[in-house]
């Protein structure tokens, strides 16, 4: 069971996160930190520098990480291993998160404290804390210092205020990791002492340590003051204090919200999960919705993409070719069920049933200091050895022929090991009687004697006592099996569940009358399923532990067929999408076969292949109703009575399951690929709206520059002509010839002069004046 990650986040670590919310430029910086700030980078960086941590590499770290991500409910992340005199580890990357543990962290802390570091730095990523975290950790040494502050995108956004709120996120979100630690070790005692040993404190007594940082909350809640200078003195701190840290864990650990999580009654309501699912989305910058009326193209983008690659997987491409390889896997899989499984015989099914009982019951009974090698013996053997109480009051339970399927403490099920025990303490044997109501029979003296006189005999005669017994009991009776009988047995465990059932009260208003009751009993003897021989005498079929054997071996034989056709066509798309995928790739080595798109080529999770399978499936199905049809009609003569029985027999139940099975994932993924569709439709909708905002927007601005521009030449020309009337009014030259330049400029000429003294000698040259 995995552990969502909205049953123990910190309150403070929610409410500061909602608190760092009001700053109107957050979503701003962190739009700007993904588009500026390359986790690549960084990735690089540690497969070039660092050890990545495998099964083949530090395996006895790396063997503590699986069971840690399982109950987190988390991708097994890349670990890395570097060099360091520091005790540390961290958590790093943004869509691909990793963590990173020092050599000393290592090489100085025992198994159980590494595992809780991991645990620690997993509940990071299932927090989904790394996105600004990883802001956080760039403006740990102030904003000017910072290397987002060299980034103009960035550094616009951040202020004292908003680094302050960060840094008080950060520090709260650290006991959010530190609640996960706990839950994936189940106490809080490791966390304590890795805490410690990370701040380089060793031998020191936990129990001591634990109330002085109780004593520290009791301080610095007395007073408001206190607290204000408190948060004076970590405001740039990345992490909690030590004790506040060592007290927040601590008291959590022992609190019913820790309890009700590990026992699964903890949970969180509908209002409290919309708030988590809202803030994750701010957090992560998860999927736009598709109901929203306006959105950044980023994000809608971003949609469509994972929207384009669940279709991919979700669109049946299947051809022809395909089809016809589905169907002849299902026809080819319909012949090896009609010679190799064929037709179900309850008689053969109970033979079987019976050899293999009758050699379990004899090797167990030589593992127990059996010298022989008959089944009377044995069972005799078992008997004396493992006897149970229940055994004393045979006929209040019908005798011979019943008393195994009434008496609870002879059916080979949970109840019937609970009901063994609870006669141990109780001293009444559970069941039913004739007419399938509950009872309890009360002990005589002889049962009393098979009664534990302490607790630990009362378990064995219960529990030890009992699974030999129902061995035993298994093939028979030793009387029976002295007269080469195959006995009662005992029920198995689908007619024993069936008998439990019938006994409950509230089954028990729907058959007043007992009749079902009855109808298990006839079952169970086998006078229900028993044919009459030529002289109208009864033939019992039983129905019990040995033939249910039987039984759930011709259904193991029946899935043979079926799982060969699952594998052909599963095999043939694969051998056909590798072919094609080889053909349409440039491979200039081996190791360009990462170059194919596996995603195609696998024979799983696509749509492509279900629908072969689904064909595969019905094809297989169709075959055998008809073998088993016609095998019927053959051996009947046309009698519907006998046309039945040997039809049902021959059927394959287990690839009519098969096939239904696939009919309603093929229904469920026809659903998933029209919603996706629509989505797809809706988002697509979305963004040539935000295109032609976009448009819009252009188009306004190409107007405003439009009339600047014409407003700039109608101020040259304007500026040109009072130039010229200057030069005019004053008789200077040089203005009206300057005058004149403006007016060309505007017109997109270059002039041939910029003065008079110019203009005096090209007219002295022989150069044409131009106009």
């Amino acid at each position: 069971m995995s552990y969502d990650s909205a049953l123990y986040i910190h309150e403070l670590d929610k409410r500061a996160f909602n608190a760092m919310n009001a700053f109107p430029k957050l979503v701003k910086l962190r739009e700007a930190y993904l588009a500026n700030v390359n986790e690549t980078a960084e990735k690089i960086y540690f497969l070039s520098n660092a050890i990545r941590i495998s099964d083949r590499q530090f395996p006895k770290v790396y063997e503590l990480l699986p069971p840690i991500c399982d109950k987190l409910g988390i991708d097994i992340p890349d670990i890395y291993y570097c060099q360091s005199k520091h005790m540390n580890a961290f958590t790093a990357g943004n869509t691909i998160p990793f963590i990173c543990v020092t050599s000393r962290l290592v090489n100085e802390l025992p198994s159980e404290l590494i595992s809780s570091t991991l645990a620690h730095e997993c509940g990071h990523i299932a927090c989904k804390h790394y996105l600004y975290h990883s802001i956080a950790v760039q403006l740990i040494d102030g904003i000017e210092r910072s290397p987002l502050s060299l980034i103009p995108a960035i550094r616009k956004y951040l202020t004292p205020a908003l680094e302050q709120a960060l840094m008080f996120w950060y520090r709260c979100s650290e006991l959010s990791a530190d609640r996960a630690a706990v839950l994936c070790d189940g106490n809080s005692d490791n966390l304590v002492e890795l805490i410690l040993r990370i701040n380089n404190y060793k031998n020191i007594n936990r129990e001591e340590f634990l109330r002085q940082a109780e004593d520290l909350n009791a301080f610095v809640n007395e007073s408001g003051s206190n607290k204000l200078i408190e948060l004076m003195m970590i405001k740039n701190d990345s992490h909690p204090g030590l004790a506040a840290r060592a007290y927040e864990c601590s008291k959590w650990a022992k609190s019913e919200q820790f309890l009700g999580i590990l026992n699964g009654t903890y949970a969180i309501n509908d209002r409290q999960k919309a708030e988590e699912k809202t803030e994750e989305q701010e957090i992560i910058s998860a999927e736009v919705s598709v109901e929203t009326e306006s959105g950044d193209l980023d994000e809608i983008n971003a949609k469509l993409d994972k929207i384009n690659a669940d279709l991919e997987r979700y669109t049946v491409k299947a051809d022809k070719t395909d089809y016809a390889f589905a169907v002849l896997s299902g026809i080819l899989a319909g012949v090896i069920d009609s010679i190799f499984v064929g037709e179900f015989n309850l008689e053969d099914a109970d033979r079987w049933g019976n050899e293999k009982a009758k050699d379990f019951v004899i090797k167990v009974a030589q593992k127990q200091g059996y010298n022989g090698n008959t089944l009377p013996g044995a069972i005799k053997h078992l008997e004396d050895m493992f006897p149970i109480a229940a055994d004393k009051v045979t006929s209040q339970f019908g005798g011979g022929l019943q008393h195994h399927l009434r008496d609870f403490s002879h059916h080979p099920t949970p109840v019937g090991l609970v009901c063994s025990i609870l006669t141990q303490f109780t001293k009444n044997v559970y069941g039913t009687d004739k007419n399938g109501a509950f009872q309890k029979i009360k002990l005589d003296e002889k049962g009393l004697e098979l009664v534990g006189k302490n607790f630990p005999e009362k378990i064995m005669f219960g529990a030890i006592n009992w699974i030999f017994h129902m061995v035993s009991d298994m093939a028979g009776s030793s009387g029976s099996a002295m007269k080469d009988s195959l006995g009662t047995g005992l029920p198995g465990p689908l007619v024993s569940l069936v008998k439990e059932l019938s006994s409950v009260p509230l089954f028990r208003k729907l058959d007043k009358s007992g009749e079902f009751s009855v109808y298990i009993s006839k079952l169970f003897n086998g006078t229900l399923l028993g044919e009459r021989d030529a002289n109208n005498q009864l033939i019992p079929h039983k129905f019990d532990l040995r033939t249910e054997l039987g039984v759930a071996h011709h259904m193991g034989r029946q899935a043979i067929p079926v799982i060969v056709n699952e594998c052909i066509v599963r095999a043939l798309y694969f051998v056909r999408r590798f072919a094609t995928e080889l053909s349409n790739t440039d491979l200039n080595s081996p190791q360009d076969i990462v170059k194919l798109n596996w995603n195609i080529i696998m024979p799983f999770r696509n749509r492509t292949v279900e629908r072969m399978a689904t064909i595969a499936a019905i094809t297989f199905t169709v075959a055998d109703t008809a073998d088993a049809a016609i095998h019927a009609a053959i051996e009947s003569g046309a009698n519907w009575v006998l046309f039945s029985g040997r039809f049902v027999t021959r059927f394959n139940y287990i690839g009519a399951g098969r096939a239904a099975l696939a009919v309603v994932k093929e229904v469920r993924g026809e659903i998933k690929e029209t919603q996706l569709i629509h989505e797809k439709m809706i988002l697509s909708e979305e963004k040539s709206k935000l295109f032609l905002i976009e448009l819009q927007r252009f188009k306004t601005q190409l107007e405003e520059k439009v009339s600047n521009y014409l407003a700039e030449d109608i101020s040259a020309f304007m500026d040109g002509f009072d130039e010229i009337g200057q030069g005019l009014d004053s008789g200077d030259s040089n203005l009206v010839i300057h005058g004149n330049i403006r007016i060309q400029k505007v017109l997109g000429r270059q002039p041939q002069f910029t003065d008079q003294k110019e203009f005096d000698q090209l007219m002295e040259s022989d150069e044409p004046l131009k106009f």
